[in-house]
């Protein structure tokens, strides 16, 4: 349901002012750069056991597409967008590429294997019906904003809205699954479900997984604190460099508006960061966690990738404000708070999906002892 917009993304990229030319040149090095990064992706899916991977990248994924809806407030000449959009995305190839490689692996690590084709032949026809029915729905969306717009190809921009409302979904599901799997065993004893044995699961093999191990936990937990901590830092050097630049109005935006909120982010994160390490804590000693203690492969890509993306979105700012782009400047300030929120919710999500399984692991796991 989210990618069947992606027919549309040409239209997008010509109503961003991107020529054919440009497109192509896009599409091309977007492509080459995932080869390399489809291989290492797919040790690290394994390594972290691929349904894993493919659910906390869900949850996160839901930040990158809300995050995407800037474009609706955003215009900018066709050759800046090409080198913004692509360093975007170029930051983003490895998230991407883990996403894709992690989904047929974890078929296999999931459904049985004495009903694998039958169960996969039911997914194809569940795909292929919702491919149907949401390519249907998504024509009638796109055309829906063009009647708001009057019959512009602006309507393309809302392209993001899709992805953001059926990515929350999948994401939801997506929880709803990994804590089903949980249940059923998770990393050590799953087991298929199987009514037509009389025991009523199925043997599988039992594949190792490394576990959350505190040194990458903190290492990960550093990185989405350095996340906030240039927010803060670029919104204050911002203010400093409008100041000097006779910006008033953004300087006045982004002292009452966007410096408040990236502090109050800031220390929202503390929080949830705080409690996460007292989790971690109490695993070494054996108590009883408030939460649980979340996977760090994962967030270490993610923070990795939002943390460079920090510095794309300096160099949007102060483009915009050099070509007194009022309007664009403030939807830029207003999208990284947004971010830095969505993120902070997702590793809150994330850490509270945890709860009353990850404990055991930490007393019981050997492989885990070294946390």
């Amino acid at each position: 349901m989210i990618t069947v917009t992606s027919v549309f993304n040409v239209f997008f990229f010509r109503e961003m002012n991107l020529d054919l030319a440009k497109i192509g040149k896009f599409s091309a090095i977007a492509g080459m750069a995932g080869m390399p990064a489809l291989y290492f992706a797919a040790i690290f899916a394994d390594r972290w056991h691929p349904l894993r991977v493919n659910v906390q990248l869900r949850v996160f994924l839901v930040v990158m597409y809300v995050s995407s809806t800037v474009w609706i407030f955003v215009t900018l000449p066709g050759e800046v967008f090409f080198y913004l959009y692509m360093a975007t995305s170029m930051l983003a190839v490895f998230q991407n590429a883990m996403l894709g490689v992690c989904e047929l692996p974890m078929y296999m690590r999931l459904l049985p294997k004495s009903r694998y084709g039958q169960f996969c032949s039911a997914q194809a026809l569940l795909r292929s019906f919702c491919v149907m029915v949401g390519g249907t729905l998504a024509g009638a969306f796109i055309d829906g904003m063009k009647i708001l717009h009057h019959g512009s190809n602006f309507a393309y921009r809302y392209i993001s809205v899709w992805g953001s409302l059926f990515s929350i979904i999948t994401a939801m599901l997506g929880i709803y699954l990994y804590l089903h799997w949980r249940r059923l065993g998770g990393d050590e004893k799953y087991h298929p479900p199987a009514p037509w044995s009389p025991t009523g699961i199925e043997e599988a093999e039992e594949v190792s997984s490394v576990g959350p191990q505190r040194k990458y936990l903190n290492i990960a937990l550093n990185l989405f604190s350095t996340i906030m901590a240039v927010s803060v830092s670029g919104v204050s050097f911002l203010l400093f460099w409008m100041h000097m630049n006779g910006a008033a109005v953004l300087f006045n935006w982004y002292l009452s508006v966007i410096l408040p909120s990236a502090i109050i982010i800031f220390v929202l994160w503390k929080f949830v960061e705080k409690g996460i390490r007292r989790d971690m804590a109490r695993s070494l000693k054996g108590e009883k966690l408030k939460n649980g203690i979340p996977h760090h492969g994962v967030f270490i890509v993610v923070s990795a990738t939002f943390i460079l993306m920090s510095g794309v979105w300096i160099g949007q700012v102060v483009y915009t404000v050099n070509m007194n782009m009022v309007t664009n400047a403030i939807a830029f300030g207003f999208c990284n708070i947004v971010t830095n929120f969505l993120l902070t919710l997702a590793v809150w999500v994330l850490w509270r999906v945890e709860r009353g399984y990850s404990e055991n692991m930490y007393i019981n796991n050997s492989a885990c002892k070294s946390f």
